[in-house]
């Protein structure tokens, strides 16, 4: 019922003269998401970006979506499809596509994020340049009726092998601000388990302390960069994940306090560690290293093919340089680009 609303059709926009050389383009349009007929063009576009975007099918950061899980996606992060999704076409063909949402972070800012998808034989004709302009344009809109009290911005996502995407946002003012980067472990390497320090000790997970790891959790990133803002509503779709298994948390407690946990998850044949986290007062006494090399033993149990993870470039609290001691490799880089809204 909520996708079930009309296209809307959209005027062609005046946008300069860089965009002269597509306007013999008589039979592009542009139009809003429709319903889920709109889903298997979408599939398409990106699946015929992989292999030019190197698009990594076991990444924990980008994938290239069934049409159900496009579907499952559509009003992620404040999305409403009808008028956040931009459909482009030629011959009434989808070639590519934008999506739009918006979130707030834990400094005030209101990031308003927009990514696009484009087939690649279409690059090189100025449409990206044209679906960023409508995105930017339609965040306005968004954006006029918040009151972010002049802490709004842009945000686009690029990997670093997608040259063309880099290349559209840095050429319209878009700036790196981080990066996050995927790592993998090598199941096949040999791996010690160590001992937690003395005076620590890993309890059983179960329902009664699931909150109090959560708002830990949230403590320990509440005055970092770049976090969204978290709600009672996230904590109860945390605990809808279907792929909890309390085998793959491992919790250190000191007395009544958690000092340290690593969680992780499979999903098919993939072993992903979705956190690392550790209270700054327990810091660089080896929790994280112990209960990690923990975690990764207990995943090579689960007759799994890779592992991986993903963690800021910039190595805060020293995360890559624990993964890169324990083994893992770095892979591709996700550069996460902002630009001022005014």
């Amino acid at each position: 019922p909520r996708l079930s609303f009309s296209p809307t059709q959209l005027p062609t926009p005046s946008l300069g003269s860089d965009l002269q050389n597509y306007r013999y383009m008589k039979n592009l349009t542009l139009e809003t998401f429709k319903d889920k007929n709109d889903l298997s063009q979408m599939v398409f576009v990106r699946e015929k970006s992989r292999e030019i975007d190197k698009i990594d099918s076991l990444s924990t950061l980008e994938s290239t979506p069934t049409a159900k899980e496009l579907s499952d996606s559509l009003c992620d992060k404040n999305c409403i499809p009808t008028r956040d999704i931009l459909l482009v076409k030629i011959n009434n063909e989808i070639i590519g596509y934008s999506k739009l949402g918006w979130w707030t972070e834990n400094d005030g800012t209101w990031l308003y994020l927009h990514n696009s998808y484009l087939i690649p034989k279409w690059r090189e004709k100025g449409i990206y340049k044209r679906m960023l302009l409508w995105s930017e344009d339609r965040i306005k809109e968004i954006a006029n009726n918040h009151e972010n009290k002049g802490k709004s911005q842009f945000g686009s996502n690029a990997t670093s092998t997608e040259k063309e995407k880099t290349k559209i946002l840095l050429a319209n003012g878009y700036k790196k601000v981080f990066t996050m980067i995927e790592m993998d472990f090598d199941i096949s390497q040999s791996l010690q388990d160590i001992s937690l320090p003395t005076g620590f000790e890993i309890r059983e997970v179960n329902l009664e302390n699931l909150r109090k790891i959560w708002d830990v959790n949230i403590s320990i990133y509440k005055n970092r960069d770049f976090v969204t803002s978290t709600t009672e509503v996230d904590f109860k779709k945390f605990l809808k994940n279907p792929n909890i298994d309390f085998s793959l948390w491992h919790v250190a407690w000191k007395g009544n306090d958690i000092a340290s946990f690593v969680i992780s998850e499979v999903n098919g044949r993939r072993g992903e560690v979705i956190e690392v986290s550790t209270v700054e007062k327990y810091r660089r006494k080896g929790l994280a290293q112990s209960l990690l090399t923990k975690n990764i033993l207990a995943l090579k149990s689960k007759n799994i093919n890779v592992i991986r993870l993903h963690t800021n470039g910039e190595n805060l609290a020293g995360a890559r340089s624990l993964y890169e001691k324990i083994g893992f490799t770095h892979l591709k880089d996700h550069v996460r680009y902002r630009k001022t809204l005014t």
